[in-house]
């Protein structure tokens, strides 16, 4: 879960390799091609600093998108532009 320190606001995902997606939000570049996405916006506009990074929980792989999915449902994170698509 990253959330914004600023106004509070959070985004879940999910990862079979953490050290690979923590590198993809590292990289300025990387997230500056991905302006569609509402966290890669927040990320640029108010800076990395601005940010924290929670491991809500380890599972298996096989299990990602449903622990995913639940999160959103249960912590309705504002960044996460799928969010009404994944609960329709």
């Amino acid at each position: 879960m990253l959330t914004n320190n600023v106004n509070k606001k959070r985004y879940i995902g999910k990862s079979s390799n953490l050290m690979e997606r923590f590198l993809n939000y590292s990289s300025k570049g990387l997230i500056e091609q991905k302006q569609s996405s509402m966290i890669h916006r927040a990320l640029i506009k108010f800076g990395y600093d601005k940010f924290s990074i929670t491991i809500i929980e380890y599972c298996k792989e096989s299990d990602l998108n449903s622990r995913e999915q639940y999160f959103i449902n249960v912590l309705k994170p504002q960044y996460n532009i799928r969010k009404s698509r994944l609960l329709s």
